[in-house]
């Protein structure tokens, strides 16, 4: 990044961890926490995919070891980049909070047991207790949902004698139906798509009246269950726009004003099983700032990125990622030698064609007697519609 482009993202990132104040000051001269978090902004500022703390507050004093978890935590959620923490020590199921994946960590069906005094000494002895566990949890499932996790490092599970134990674990789980092992993300993604209470709820609260509903983000949260829980024709932007992209032309790009959400907006391409013909997700280098004002800010760089996916990956169909570029394809098709796709009119012109494939209420009747709906039950912990939706007791 150019130095003369640092300004704003510098910013926004010690803004981000409370470090305004202290923007002049050289670092030696902050104190332990302070420094903490310049750290931490410095890894921010550059939008990574992934964030790697390993121990950070272990040489912090008791009192900033107390409270610099909790900022941390909250730093994550008001930043909204992340899909997931594991700083959730427990053996429960994942859960929400908000639109973020609170993904449980547990320490004792991990090979971290086999440094000193962790009570693992050979193969056998991880191999029996993992697998002691799972056949609890199993049980357990029968009922309920149920996920274990197990923390693997390869300096350690990895060594000759102990990398046995493992394959034992899943030679004993590969024997057993309806268990699914996938590492931390791939869980994530899952239950984020699946139980995105936001949403949800939000729909929920809007029912009277609506003839369709458009998911206004582009990583579409919560579409697969809304799709089973609601009697309405559910409209994902990323789905709505991949869609039509691949019936205009033979290879589509998404181009979108942040590289950290590259991975995600790739993920819901594969879920459409239409890969094959996707060229990439172009962005920039670094986070650009307020993505509110991505449209106007970054027009310029928004284009080059486009012009870049037709000429070096080969796209006919340029797809502009992300809600806060609602708008702008009209503004900039012109510049850009391609089909350009707005999610959002997409969206919308798929909902208002759904809903008037037949009369509303013979759409209705066949929404409600649907074979796949989930059926009903008590649930916990949401909004009143959503709780009454889940249990079936609301007309929709």
């Amino acid at each position: 990044m150019a130095k003369a482009a640092t300004g704003t993202p510098v910013a926004e990132a010690l803004s981000l961890v409370r470090m305004t104040e202290f923007a002049d000051r050289p670092i030696a001269a902050l104190s332990g926490g302070q420094q903490l978090r310049v750290a931490v902004a410095r890894a921010l500022v550059v939008g990574p995919d992934l964030l790697l703390l390993d121990e950070p507050f272990s040489a912090l004093d008791r009192k900033l070891r107390e409270t610099m978890p909790v900022e941390l935590k909250s730093l994550l959620l008001d930043r909204g980049d992340f899909l997931y923490d594991s700083d959730v020590y427990d053996d429960d199921i994942p859960r929400m909070a908000g639109d973020h994946v609170l993904l449980p960590y547990a320490f004792d069906t991990n090979d971290m047991r086999f440094s000193p005094g962790g009570g693992f000494v050979q193969a056998a002895d991880f191999s029996t207790y993992v697998t002691g566990a799972f056949d609890r949890l199993y049980a357990e499932g029968a009922r309920a949902a149920r996920m274990m996790s197990i923390g693997l490092h390869l300096r350690l599970i990895g060594r000759p004698g102990r990398i046995a134990g493992l394959e034992d674990v899943l030679a004993h789980i590969a024997r057993h139906e309806d268990v699914w092992i996938a590492p931390r993300r791939d869980i994530a993604a899952c239950w984020a798509a699946a139980h995105g209470g936001i949403a949800l709820e939000m729909i929920a609260d809007s029912l009277d009246g609506i003839d369709a509903v458009v998911i206004a983000a582009f990583g579409d949260p919560s579409l697969a269950g809304a799709r089973e829980l609601f009697d309405v024709p559910i409209v994902g932007m990323a789905d709505a726009a991949v869609m039509p992209a691949a019936m205009l032309g033979e290879r589509f790009s998404i181009v979108t004003f942040s590289p950290v959400m590259t991975r995600w907006y790739t993920d819901c391409v594969h879920d459409t099983g239409l890969a094959a013909r996707f060229t990439g997700v172009r962005a920039p280098e670094a986070h650009g700032g307020n993505g509110a004002n991505a449209a106007q800010d970054m027009r310029g760089d928004l284009i080059a990125l486009a012009r870049r996916a037709v000429a070096e990956d080969g796209a006919d169909v340029v797809i502009l990622g992300g809600a806060p570029l609602a708008g702008l394809a009209p503004e900039i098709d012109a510049e850009i030698p391609a089909i350009v796709i707005d999610p959002i009119a997409a969206a919308v012109a798929q909902a208002i064609t759904l809903s008037s494939l037949s009369s509303l209420s013979s759409l209705k009747a066949r929404f409600e007697g649907r074979a796949c709906k989930p059926i009903a039950k008590a649930s916990v912990g949401l909004s009143t519609a959503l709780t009454h939706v889940i249990a079936r007791e609301t007309a929709q």
